[in-house]
Order: structure tokens, then sequence, then C-alpha cells
């Protein structure tokens, strides 16, 4: 984290670009499944003054802290530092009970980190922590929609429930653009990306170990779908996430808001990034 704080403060577009670091983890369910591609052996209880430290060393770019509200020593003391520090708690890699998440809303959490996935592969029909989740209307559902993460019909629920607080995101990986194979990472170990772009554990395929699909692509896949059309899924990528940071420099153009803009052509359902636009210049050009 010290050292993305340095590469941010070395390079003005870097920086520009940056919204902040999202830190999943180490306050996780030590639980397999729900624990996902993390390594067991780093997962830890909640930890304030730990969080203090990543808050100062990152010079307050730490934005988004995900935890699980299973792990309930410091847990209250820890979302109450986030919400002093402008630091979103989101709740993810869970095996939390529907009490847990409830109390870890009311104590200030306001995301959950890619609903649907980083959980148990087979839960309880009505006591668990999707549809826990899914009924606290304070909490914004970040989805990985990159056609592996989440079925249609579970991404057509959670599009309805949430009323509008969706967050898309990617999850994307280094293997984003990699050819297919196996390979070893840092996190996982050992991982494989089939022909068909779906990156999971070697050591067993139904756990995901993120993505190798671009935002973009994503978009794409929610547009071709049928799910919702290029405004509203380019709206679910990138104004709902300065929203959600209460970024009111960026989101929808207006005058006397930072020129970050993108130029995209869209040709049915698929989006060609033309010209890419950091604090009104051009940076990119297809």
């Amino acid at each position: 984290m010290t050292d993305f704080a340095g590469f941010c403060a070395a390079d003005p577009r870097l920086r520009a670009s940056t919204a902040g670091i999202h830190l999943e983890g180490p306050f996780i369910s030590p639980v397999s499944g729900p624990r996902g591609a993390h390594d067991k052996a780093c997962v830890q209880h909640c930890d304030t003054e730990k969080v203090r430290h990543w808050h100062s060393v990152s010079q307050g770019l730490l934005r988004i802290l995900t935890l699980s509200p299973e792990q309930e020593d410091g847990l209250a003391d820890t979302i109450r530092f986030c919400t002093e520090n402008n630091i979103r708690v989101s709740v993810g890699h869970t095996a939390a009970t529907p009490e847990q998440i409830r109390r870890a809303a009311e104590l200030g959490a306001t995301m959950s980190t890619h609903l649907g996935n980083g959980c148990e592969l087979q839960m309880h029909r009505h006591h668990n922590p999707i549809w826990a989740q899914l009924a606290e209307d304070s909490l914004w559902s970040g989805i990985i929609t990159d056609g592996f993460h989440l079925p249609l019909s579970l991404i057509k629920v959670i599009l309805r429930a949430k009323q509008g607080k969706i967050l898309l995101t990617s999850d994307t990986t280094a293997f984003g653009g990699m050819a297919p194979g196996r390979y070893h990472t840092h996190i996982g170990g050992d991982v494989v990306l089939t022909e068909q772009g779906r990156l999971h554990l070697a050591a067993n395929e139904e756990l995901l170990a993120g993505s190798a699909q671009s935002a973009l692509e994503c978009i794409s896949f929610l547009i071709r779908s049928g799910l919702s059309d290029a405004e509203q899924a380019w709206r679910y990528a990138a104004e709902n996430p300065a929203a959600f940071l209460g970024l009111t420099d960026r989101g929808t153009l207006a005058a006397g808001k930072r020129a970050d803009i993108v130029v995209l052509d869209i040709q049915g359902s698929t989006l060609q990034v033309l010209e890419t636009y950091l604090h009104g210049e051009a940076v990119y050009r297809a």
C-alpha cells in the first residue's frame, strides 16, 4: 500500500485516475468457500490499529475495506474508525449470519463486495448471506458481470432488488489479456485460465480466482444479456461508483466538473473505446 501511494505521488496521471484503494481483507471469513482464493494464514480478526496504519501509509487513498461481520472481535471499532475517516466498509468473503450482516449495516457498512460470490458453495435456502445483503436497503451491491461469476437469473434479481444501487466491477486480475493456460499467483497459488476466459483455482474449478475480463467486457456482457441498455450499464460501472465514493467532481457531464471522458463506439452490444480524456487531456486514441 505504501508503494502504491508512492507510485501515485510520483505520477500525476496515475494519481488523477486513482479514486482510491479497495483493500479486500484480511478481516474475512476463515472458512473455505467464503474465503475464496485468499490464503487462510493471512485471515485475521478486525483490528482498528491496523486499519489506522493502512490509512496513514496509503496517504488517505484507502477508500473501501472489505470485511466479514462474522469476525466480531473488534468489528464495531473498526467500522466506526472507517466511517469517521471516509473509508467505506463493505461486506464480503463472508459466512456471516443474517443477524451479523444486519448489525454491520447498522454500524455503518454500506456495500457488498461482489455479491453472490465469496460465499459458501451450498447454503440454507432462506437463511444465508446473499438474501440478507439483498434485504439491507443501505447496502450497495458490487457485482461481477463477466459471464462466469453470476448466472443471469441472479444478476436480474440483484438489479431489481437494489433499485439502482449497483456497482459493476470486473474483478480483473493480472491475467486479463493473457493466453489460456495454467499460471501461479501470490493470491490463490496455481490457477487456470480457460479458453473461454474463466479463471479458477487449479485445485477446485468451482472456486474462481478473480477474473480475466475487462470492465468494458463486463459492461458489454450486461448489454448483450438484455438486462441493461448501454447508458444504464455505463452508469453502473462509472457514475454509480463515483456517487458511492462521494466523488462529486465526477460522474455526469456538467459545466465545472472534471473533464474525465470516455468516447465509445457502440456496435450492437459491443463497446469500443475511441478516446479517453483525463482532466481534459487526451490520453488515449484508438
